[in-house]
């Protein structure tokens, strides 16, 4: 008897479902987590140079990388299906689980942002007992006494968080869209990029000066990234890929993440170096870069969920 073999190809509810089982919340900790990785990253650099112009940007690195995690755990947590069972993640250590190298990573980054913290304690608005602020005082002469090591480590740390932000979905393969090695380089270039918009919100004109051209640079790092990822990732009989540049999302992607948070900033910072436009005009370029920031992990969340091979 001759056999007969089908192939049924398509994207379409009945015969291949769009998965729902992760939503905004999963983007927002991914762009979040990039977000304090370069944070510490910038921390860790300021720390290493000594330079008295970069002690603002340092003290907000180190006021808001705390917080900021915080919150996109909680974000994280908020996905999870068994929450009962997240202390699980932080009890065991499997190298061969992704998981498990994300829940260690975000353990010991939550100690290093937590010391760097509470360096600044006497300049939060907040009424503790004397017992209390004399123990914050010698935990901070104690981080004091090993600035290096922790600037190394917050430099190291800083770097695999944001990694892993692109290596979590690099690892399922099922998803084109996903499946790329470039997503972890692409992360970590975006958010570093990212931190880098977010303390120029708050530094002064001569930090934000010396800052700009390593902006530029990181922008056309992360451009050339993205235009590698978006060749590399296509595959022969794959549906995802054209749901970037020519599909569902691509409006959101072209105008958002390339133009809107790449191309646009990096317009405005180089013309601010060459006095071609106000300070004041330059100062929408760190809003744009975070918003596409945030938008290249939105986009590339849920274009991958409709993705299949």
């Amino acid at each position: 008897m001759d056999s007969t073999e089908i192939s049924v190809v398509g994207n379409n509810e009945g015969v291949t479902p769009v998965l729902e089982s992760w939503d905004w919340t999963v983007a927002g900790y991914l762009f979040i987590g990039g977000l304090v990785g370069g944070l510490m990253i910038f921390a860790g650099y300021f720390m290493l140079r000594k330079k008295r112009e970069f002690d603002r940007g340092l003290r907000i690195a180190d006021l808001a990388g705390l917080p900021l995690l915080a919150l996109g755990l909680a974000l994280l947590f908020a996905d999870l299906s068994n929450k009962e069972n997240a202390w699980r993640f932080f009890t065991t250590f499997r190298p061969s689980s992704p998981m498990s190298w994300g829940s260690w990573i975000l353990a010991v980054a939550t100690v290093l942002l937590g010391l760097r913290f509470i360096r600044h304690h006497r300049l939060l608005p907040w009424d503790l007992p004397q017992s209390v602020i004399r123990l914050l005082d010698r935990v901070t002469r104690w981080t004091d006494t090993i600035a290096r090591p922790v600037a190394g480590a917050s430099m190291v740390v800083g770097t695999s968080l944001a990694l892993y932000t692109g290596f979590l979905l690099s690892t399922i393969t099922a998803r084109p869209i996903w499946d790329s090695g470039l997503l972890p380089p692409l992360f970590l270039i975006s958010g570093i990029a990212s931190a880098g918009a977010f303390l120029c919100l708050w530094l002064e004109s001569e930090a934000h000066r010396k800052l700009a051209p390593l902006s530029v640079s990181l922008c056309l790092v992360e451009l050339a990234l993205l235009f590698t990822y978006l060749a590399t990732v296509r595959s022969p009989g794959s549906f995802g890929p054209d749901l970037l540049t020519t599909g569902s999302f691509a409006g959101w992607f072209w105008a958002l993440v390339v133009f809107g948070g790449l191309l646009i900033p990096v317009t405005l910072e180089i013309s601010e170096i060459r006095h071609w436009v106000s300070q004041r005009v330059a100062q929408i370029a760190p809003y744009l870069k975070l918003a596409g920031a945030a938008g290249l992990r939105f986009v590339v969340l849920f274009a991958g969920l409709e993705s299949i091979l």
